[in-house]
This record gives structure tokens, C-alpha cells and sequence, in this order.
């Protein structure tokens, strides 16, 4: 699992709502210089925020706890 822990009501919590956690997989990208490209557009983040961001973590956390939730469904 990644770096976020079973237990944690965020992800927990993210789990729950699959759309959220597209959205945030989808817009939380590296950029050329491995930063994320969402975390370091100005006015939206801190600069230089390496991928996997925080955001994106968070997100592949939940991902992968619906697929130990769900096993007969693909994850998502």
C-alpha cells in the first residue's frame, strides 16, 4: 500500500467517493522535472512539490484500499 496507513479517516474517508479519487489521480501528474504539474501551478500549491504529492498518495492510498475492499471488482 502506499504510504498512507489503513485506519487514517482520510483515507478512509476517500475511499469512498471513486470520482474524488480519479480527479485527484488524474490532475496530480509529473511533470518533465518529476514535480507535480498541479501542485506547482502557481496560486495553487507549494513549488518545487515532488510526485508523488501529497494529494496523489492520499489518492493511490484510497484506490488501493477499494481494491482490497472489493476484490471481485476492478479497482477504480
Amino acid at each position: 500500500m502506499s504510504r498512507c496507513a489503513l485506519g487514517d479517516p482520510w483515507l478512509e474517508e476517500l475511499a469512498t467517493r471513486r470520482d474524488v479519487i480519479e480527479r485527484l489521480m488524474a490532475a496530480h501528474l509529473p511533470n518533465d522535472d518529476g514535480l507535480c504539474v498541479e501542485c506547482t501551478t502557481p496560486g495553487h500549491g507549494t513549488p518545487w512539490a515532488p510526485w508523488p504529492c501529497s494529494l496523489w498518495t492520499l489518492a493511490d492510498g484510497a484506490h488501493q484500499l477499494r481494491a482490497l475492499r472489493n476484490p471481485r471488482r476492478p479497482p477504480g
